[in-house]
This record gives structure tokens, C-alpha cells and sequence, in this order.
């Protein structure tokens, strides 16, 4: 799977863009960024929705974890994220 992320601006959501490389199903684990691109620490998701041609749907998350994630080969998908305390990191995806 590919991930990218960044900030939308000053209303301190985040988009993170998933391309599957291959179908995929299940959770993933979001961590904050530190130096060198070595993950640092858990992050608190508030909220999470996926953006789709009819508006946000909204995802479960529990903790750092975007729960239930379903992607069919090649598609992509966005997802808005809002993390707590109106935090904003370099977010990654947890290894292992």
C-alpha cells in the first residue's frame, strides 16, 4: 500500500491518501513522525472520515487505529482526519 499525508490548512485536519497495490482489508495504525522518518509516538484520532464523490463517510477509529480499512487493487482512497487536541504531525503508518 502506498500513504501520503499532510496537512489541509489551518482548520487542523489532515488528509492521508491510501493507494492499494494489491486488494486489501483491516486496520491500520497511524503513529507521528519524528526525525529521520522514525516513528515517534501513538497519535489520538478524534475523528475520521473517508471523502468520496458524495461527501465525508465516516470511519471508526479507536486510539491511532483507523478500524475496518477496504481497498480493492489500484483504488485510492482519502481520508480526513482530525487528530486530538488539534494536533498536527508528519503521520506514518505503524510497522509490524
Amino acid at each position: 500500500m502506498k500513504f501520503r499525508s499532510f496537512v489541509d490548512g489551518l482548520d487542523g485536519y489532515s488528509t492521508i491518501v491510501l493507494t492499494a497495490l494489491e486488494d486489501v482489508t483491516g486496520d491500520l495504525e497511524l503513529m507521528a513522525m519524528g526525525a529521520a522518518n522514525r516513528e515517534d509516538f501513538k497519535i489520538a484520532i478524534d475523528e475520521a472520515a473517508a471523502k468520496t464523490d458524495n461527501g465525508l463517510v465516516p470511519i471508526s477509529a479507536r486510539e491511532s487505529v483507523l478500524e475496518d480499512i477496504v481497498l480493492e487493487k489500484d483504488e485510492q482512497l482519502r481520508i480526513r482526519v482530525k487528530l486530538g487536541h488539534g494536533a498536527q504531525y508528519r503521520l506514518g503508518v505503524k510497522n509490524g
